[in-house]
């Protein structure tokens, strides 16, 4: 007859080792895969944001000028916009929208506001509405009010018109 063959306890636990890193692996890769895709979403939110505001502001730098019209507010709000990959609102599409108010308060001080308004669906990289809304996290850090989700990213800037 052959030889009995033993197996140590130490190749039998090497096995289950194995075993066990695979279901490990399994579980942990969904929720990996998750928080990098939470990154990345968040930090093209941000990036958005800091576009739109910049944007804002260079188009009330030109509403601020004399003689400035709504038109050369627009024309440089779109140029300063043009790289996120952003389009206006119109023909359907619902992309941006640019609301541009002139105010003239005592003194005959005038000032020029831009707001510009995207809507969540056209701001995240999933169409909006799958991860919280990172301004609603600016209070846990001391930043910003607490604000329920609103259907638009909004940027504005106000400034006081030179030249009057």
């Amino acid at each position: 007859m052959g030889k009995k063959i033993y197996r140590s306890g130490i190749g039998r636990r090497r096995w289950h080792r194995e075993g066990a890193a695979t279901v490990e692996m399994a579980v942990v890769t969904p929720i990996l895969l998750a928080l990098l895709f939470g990154i990345v979403e968040y930090g093209w939110v941000f990036m958005l944001q800091s576009n739109l505001t910049n944007a804002a502001r260079e188009a009330c730098r030109v509403g601020i000028l004399p003689g400035a019209t709504d038109a050369d507010i627009n024309t440089r709000f779109d140029e300063a916009i043009s790289g996120t990959g952003l389009t206006p609102a119109g023909g359907g599409q619902s992309g941006y929208t640019v609301t541009i108010t002139r105010t003239t308060g005592s003194n005959n001080i005038q000032t020029v506001q831009v707001v510009a308004q995207v809507p969540w669906a056209k701001a995240s990289l999933v169409g909006g509405g799958v991860l919280p809304d990172p301004r609603s996290l600016l209070h846990l850090f001391g930043g910003g009010s607490h604000t329920a989700r609103t259907s638009d990213m909004v940027a504005s800037c106000s400034m006081t018109r030179e030249g009057v």
